[in-house]
């Protein structure tokens, strides 16, 4: 079904079914590109920190800390944002260690989007005072290695994730 063109106004905008919006009219394209998001994976001696999360996609599943990276960020500032709004603490960049990136999927009101997921290592060494945003996450969760069920994750960028971070 013919859309409307952003550059010429006609309806004559079609999806070429794997990732551009080609106008026959004028030749305008837009491509939609995968969306940048980032997680962190927070430990504490040999726990994890884990989130419940509160909203879909995947309310009540599993997750890590992280989101979206918005317009003008890099992926760490992204993940210090979103870290913040979540779990209220504050972690600098300057201690992310960059752990590896995987493709996932987020359905978000009926569409899909396709996503590039950065994961980061964060230690500390004490747990944090935790201030949870309950519209994004329901409860916080520590395990080790040997608690964690990946199938209890939200995203199959995390569970590839954190199969890494079981095997190490």
């Amino acid at each position: 079904m013919p859309c409307y063109c952003p550059r010429c106004g006609k309806q004559s905008l079609n999806f070429d079914a794997e990732k551009a919006f080609n106008c026959t009219q004028c030749e305008f394209s837009y491509f939609h590109n995968v969306a940048a998001a980032g997680a962190a994976l927070i430990e504490v001696d040999s726990e994890l920190l884990l989130i419940r999360r509160a909203r879909d996609p995947g309310k009540g599943l599993l997750g890590l800390p992280g989101g979206f990276v918005d317009p003008f960020e890099s992926a760490e500032q992204a993940l210090q944002r979103e870290i913040h709004e979540e779990i209220g603490i504050d972690v600098a960049p300057a201690s992310f260690e960059y752990f590896g990136s995987w493709a996932n999927r987020y359905l978000y009101r009926n569409i899909q989007y396709h996503t590039q997921d950065s994961y980061f290592r964060v230690r500390l060494a004490e747990r944090p005072i935790l201030h949870l945003q309950p519209d994004e996450v329901s409860e916080v969760v520590w395990c080790t290695k040997a608690q964690l069920d990946i199938e209890q994750l939200a995203f199959c960028s995390a569970r590839d994730a954190l199969a890494r971070w079981l095997s190490e």
